[in-house]
């Protein structure tokens, strides 16, 4: 019996450049579902240039990616749906309370309200935030603000992690 793996990125010669300079140059990649893939490379090698052309915030100069079978450049917004997106400098407001910060994340991705307070819910549960929602991002430590960026990237429950 013959398995196929059904891929849930698809990237194919993908090129991409910052002031003249190659960031991207041809990349080629495969990655089935049920996988843990790391990225790894000296600064500059275009690690986040590859991150932010998969979420659709960065048109390569070329190539084609596929999230899902979604054509991210033709559409990105579809493709983002499916993606829990943890940048290197993730967008946390200190003025907003955790819980705040996670009816921002959602409304971003179009959350019903009822599935919207389930997700918090879920998510304050899982990471042991219950006690934190009310709390000013501001005040938190470093790694609790850590928490609530991730916490953020899964509040619409992806199918894809990208961290």
């Amino acid at each position: 019996m013959v398995s196929i793996i059904t891929p849930v990125i698809e990237v194919n010669n993908l090129w991409s450049s910052y002031n003249g300079i190659y960031a991207l140059n041809g990349i080629t990649l495969t990655i089935p579902s049920a996988t843990i893939m790391a990225v790894v490379g000296p600064n500059g090698a275009g690690k986040s240039t590859l991150f932010k052309c998969l979420v659709g915030l960065l048109k390569p100069l070329s190539g084609t990616i596929e999230i899902m079978g979604v054509d991210v450049v033709e559409h990105p917004r579809h493709a983002y749906n499916k993606i829990g997106y943890l940048p290197e400098r993730a967008g946390i407001y200190d003025s907003l309370t955790v819980e705040q910060s996670l009816w921002y994340a959602g409304s971003i991705h179009s959350i019903r309200e009822e599935e919207l307070r389930i997700s918090i819910d879920k998510l304050s549960s899982t990471f042991k935030m219950h006690d934190r929602l009310q709390q000013k991002t501001e005040t938190l430590s470093k790694g609790l603000r850590q928490t609530v960026a991730i916490m953020q990237a899964f509040i619409h429950d992806p199918k894809i992690a990208l961290l």
